[in-house]
C-alpha cells in the first residue's frame, strides 16, 4: 500500500500570489496619490484574497477526496491545509492596500 498526501501545489501557488500581491502593494504605496496605479490595485486586488482563497478551496477540495484513500496521511494532509489557511489570512494585509487605494480612487472620481 503506498501512502499518499496532500499535494503542495496549492500551497505554493497561495504563496507565490501572495508574494505577488505584497509587490504590487509596495507599488502602490510608493505612487499612492497618483492614478498611476490603478491596474496594479485591481489586479492586486483579485489576486488576495480571491485568489488565494480558491487555492484553499483547491487544497480543501483534493483533502476530501484523498480523505477516502486508506493510505492517506491524514495528520500531514491536516497541516498542509493549516498552512494553505494561514496564508490565506495573510492575503488580506496587502489585499488591505489595494482596498484602500482603489477606495480613494473611485472617491476621488466623485468628488
Amino acid at each position: 500500500m503506498t501512502r499518499r498526501s496532500l499535494s503542495v501545489w496549492p500551497l505554493i501557488s497561495a504563496v507565490v500570489m501572495v508574494a505577488c500581491s505584497t509587490l504590487l502593494a509596495i507599488f502602490v504605496i510608493r505612487r499612492f496619490n497618483t492614478d498611476a496605479v490603478i491596474a496594479l490595485a485591481l489586479v492586486g486586488y483579485i489576486v488576495t484574497p480571491f485568489a488565494v482563497a480558491g487555492a484553499l478551496i483547491w487544497a480543501q477540495t483534493l483533502d476530501l477526496r484523498l480523505q477516502s484513500d486508506p493510505g492517506y496521511r491524514r495528520l500531514e494532509g491536516r497541516r498542509r491545509l493549516k498552512l494553505v489557511g494561514l496564508v490565506a489570512l495573510v492575503s488580506f494585509l496587502p489585499a488591505v492596500v489595494h482596498i484602500l487605494y482603489i477606495a480613494s480612487f473611485v472617491g476621488a472620481l466623485w468628488a
